[in-house]
């Protein structure tokens, strides 16, 4: 579990998060030395800890107490909210901060022949996606019905591939949407990266280096 006197903190290892985060803790002052193979780093100027993790781990290390605060997306930390709300699992986090990096929407697209105008137009069509679980409450809070396809990844390939009819997937620039023959419809959620800290005891000196770093 997590040190009482050194802060830990998750953040994304690789991808589009990673290098911002980076940046983020450099700005607060936090001297790193990160090295590409290695995942666990010390601060050489701060009793800080950085683990360079999936992003989808992220949020789970920190409601488990496993590590004391993340950075990460505001889709998966929804996803994974409603997954762990599903199965009853603990779910104990606070947001600290919402950041001015990682913009971007969750939202569903498909070939350009079927046009997304109004929901109805999804009922009784297949829709693939890696957010399984924010598409379901969307689906179901808008009295849809619709057979969700889980997949982990390249999901933009499914229509094509004549495994779905549309797609629920994450568009930053929309170019991965537009290089498979795609438009977006619907937003479903808008998302930034995002500051978060597990709940429970925090030693006085470690929440003062929270506060400190993150207000």
């Amino acid at each position: 579990m997590v040190d009482s006197i050194r802060l830990s903190v998750a953040i994304q290892k690789s991808g589009h998060l990673s290098k911002a985060s980076i940046n983020l803790l450099s700005q607060l002052g936090i001297t790193l030395d990160i090295e590409e193979r290695v995942l666990i780093t010390s601060s050489t100027n701060a009793p800080i800890d950085i683990f360079r993790v999936r992003h989808d781990d992220i949020a789970k290390l920190v409601m488990e107490g496993f590590v004391d605060v993340g950075i990460l997306g505001e889709n998966i930390l929804h996803e994974v909210f409603l997954e762990r709300k599903r199965r009853a699992e603990k779910i104990d986090f606070s947001i600290i901060k919402k950041l001015n990096f990682g913009t971007c929407r969750l939202s569903i697209a498909a070939p350009k022949k079927m046009i997304i105008d109004n929901l109805i137009v999804l009922n009784n069509k297949k829709i693939a996606t890696s957010y399984p679980r924010t598409l379901e409450k969307f689906l179901a809070d808008n009295n849809i019905s619709a057979h969700i396809i889980t997949l982990s990844g390249s999901v933009e390939i499914a229509p094509n591939a004549g495994f779905s009819d549309a797609v629920c997937d994450i568009v930053s620039t929309g170019c991965t949407l537009k290089s498979n023959n795609l438009h977006e419809g619907i937003i479903i959620l808008k998302s930034k990266a995002a500051i978060i800290k597990r709940t429970g005891f925090f030693t006085p000196e470690k929440l003062k280096l929270i506060h400190e770093l993150f207000k």
